[in-house]
């Protein structure tokens, strides 16, 4: 099988080579069935076919008196002049002047056609590489043939995809498959260890305590601007962001992708990635994501908050720039339609990281209110109300973005229960878990 692949393969570059005038194989073995003396043909041949330079005669006879044979001679001279002329197109490439880019298109133009030949390849796609843009002509080839398509650098594949959706998709989704086994994997191993700690707490008498901030059964997980920063690292998220490049079309493509998967599996890991990516292409100072992203300001503000997480402490500044986004559409000229921009913003936060941000900092408030002299009913703290209207927005993000729901409805109708009956209750645990050790000192001062 492998035997019978080579030899079908072979004439497709030996007939590229006869047509620029290079002999091969076949022209010898066409020379030696009809020649009288093959000894003198094939000396012939070498003549007509090896490097003709004066100086070259004496070293010639030299690496003849040491054994070393024409064919590594020659194997060495291409390997020399290829690393020269890629090395010269890298420095083309560098400085794109119009002058040079002509330069690499005249060159492309002369060595494209011998794409298929082994030792002309690593040329073809240096020039290619090092173009700013190719032409459609080529890009066409490419496609047609798959080895040279895999084997091109990615800002070749990056003109190909922004003209072919199907081949783009081809090339994210086993990204986007590894992204979501790894963080589906991540979660499980976090979420046994924090069994284990809330087991060991339970077992030594430490229930009470679980809701100080001591015992954290997903600190591991939801680890604040550590955690953050490592999965913008990821090496899944750094894949697409290569892919993307700066390409606007690519960018809100893979955004359309994740928003499709998303719908139809329910995996809210693709929020995640959703807002991973954004903020990563913003670490990166990728700017065009600000420009396209009408997100990008709430991902910006919600980042920011993480790196609170640890304090659980949301200053003045950032909870007023929520407000102003939530109640704004997100904020800035961008946003010119609220009921399209809103539940792309829901996506960012049903990312479950944000989810336990918001969640954090909403049960922060309500462990402060339950310690302070003169404490508030849950209803009357509007820094715990906007908290509750950004877990509903990413909660029911699905419905909102399949236009199933409207925002202001699913906040009246989720805000009406926890506000009346939920939060009032879970304010009166508060306090009497902080007033418990309180009582029982008192008791025991009794007796």
């Amino acid at each position: 099988m492998e035997a019978a692949t080579i030899n079908t393969a072979a004439p497709l570059y030996l007939g590229d080579l006869e047509k620029c005038g290079i002999a091969t194989s076949n022209n010898l073995r066409e020379l030696l069935t009809t020649c009288a003396d093959p000894v003198e043909a094939i000396k012939q041949f070498q003549v007509a076919n090896s490097v003709q330079l004066p100086s070259l005669k004496p070293v010639m006879k030299l690496l003849d008196l040491h054994g070393i044979s024409r064919a590594d001679y020659h194997e060495t001279v291409i390997t020399e002049l290829t690393e020269r002329l890629v090395s010269k197109l890298r420095s083309l490439g560098n400085n794109q002047t119009p002058e040079n880019v002509h330069r690499l298109e005249r060159h492309l133009e002369r060595c494209f056609r011998l794409y298929r030949v082994p030792r002309i390849r690593p040329i073809v796609l240096e020039t290619l590489a090092r173009l700013p843009k190719v032409a459609d002509r080529y890009l066409k080839l490419i496609i047609c043939d798959k080895e040279l398509y895999d084997q091109c650098s990615v800002s070749v594949r990056q003109q190909i995809w922004v003209k072919n959706e199907t081949l783009f998709l081809e090339s994210i989704e086993p990204i986007l498959d590894s992204y979501i086994s790894e963080e589906r994997r991540q979660h499980l191993i976090f979420g046994e260890k924090g069994s284990d700690v809330l087991n060991e707490s339970l077992s030594e008498g430490h229930g009470q305590q679980l809701l100080s901030p001591g015992i954290n059964v997903t600190s591991s997980f939801f680890a604040g601007e550590v955690a953050t920063k490592q999965r913008r690292q990821r090496k899944q998220v750094q894949e697409l962001i290569s892919m993307i490049g700066l390409r606007e079309q690519l960018y809100t493509r893979l955004v359309d992708t994740l928003r499709e998967r998303f719908l139809a599996t329910e995996n809210p890991y693709y929020c995640s990635l959703r807002f991973d990516l954004l903020m990563a292409l913003r670490d990166v100072n990728m700017e065009f994501c600000g420009k396209v992203d009408v997100c990008h300001d709430f991902a910006w503000c919600l980042d920011a908050c993480s790196k609170h997480l640890r304090t659980k402490h949301l200053d003045v500044q950032q909870l007023n720039k929520l407000k102003t986004l939530l109640e704004s559409g997100g904020g800035g000229k961008k946003c010119q339609n609220k009921a399209i921009i809103i539940p792309e913003m829901a996506m960012i936060a049903g990312d479950p990281h944000i989810l336990h941000l918001i969640a954090s900092f909403a049960v922060k408030m309500l462990r402060d209110n339950a310690a302070s002299p003169r404490p508030h009913l849950p209803k009357e703290m509007g820094s715990l109300q906007l908290l509750l209207k950004l877990l509903v927005m990413g909660v029911h993000c699905k419905s909102l973005l399949l236009g199933e729901e409207q925002l202001i409805n699913l906040i009246e109708g989720e805000l009406k229960e926890v506000v009346g009956h939920f939060l009032p209750s879970f304010s009166t645990m508060l306090v009497q878990l902080r007033t418990q050790p309180l009582a029982l000192a008192w008791n025991l001062g009794r007796l």
